[in-house]
């Protein structure tokens, strides 16, 4: 025999740990991606994350146009007033 259950469970153990400090990656991998929290809350936080920035951009790109017309229109009239 090979021995105990402690000593087997403590060389499974060892051998996991072994294997985490080798190569931490493919431990990660072997998880299942709902365990680590990248689930469908989450997604739909990135999708409405990028909604409300691209929102934001659209907005800031209409005010930007507004002031330039804004500026435009005022050096026209001006020049046309002297």
């Amino acid at each position: 025999m090979c021995g105990s259950s402690k000593h087997v469970a403590a060389a499974a153990v060892t051998v996991s740990i072994a294997r985490r400090l080798q190569d931490p990656l493919a431990e990660l991998i072997k998880i299942d991606p709902k365990n680590i929290g990248v689930g469908m809350y989450q997604v739909c936080q990135l999708i409405g994350c990028f909604l409300v920035s691209l929102f934001l951009v659209s907005l800031l790109s209409l005010l930007l146009f507004c002031l330039l017309s804004l500026y435009y229109w005022n050096c026209v009239l001006h020049l046309i007033r002297n």
